[in-house]
């Protein structure tokens, strides 16, 4: 494995694995990407979070 950089200055380099195709992914906090989430009563939820897996395109979902 080579040496390569991954950002500058970001703190959080997190890995995680794609389930479609199992690609290992390595992303800093700011390549996540955010959705609110509502209930059926139109109620906040929470958020979703994910980051799109640049093989297969699906979207990995990313614990917080």
């Amino acid at each position: 494995m080579a040496v390569r950089i991954v950002g500058h200055g970001e703190q959080d380099v997190r890995r995680v694995t794609c389930e479609r195709c199992h690609a290992v992914l390595e992303f800093a906090k700011s390549d996540v990407l955010v959705e609110p989430q509502y209930d059926d009563a139109g109620e906040y939820a929470g958020e979703r979070r994910w980051i799109d897996c640049p093989k297969c395109n699906s979207q990995v979902e990313i614990a917080t």
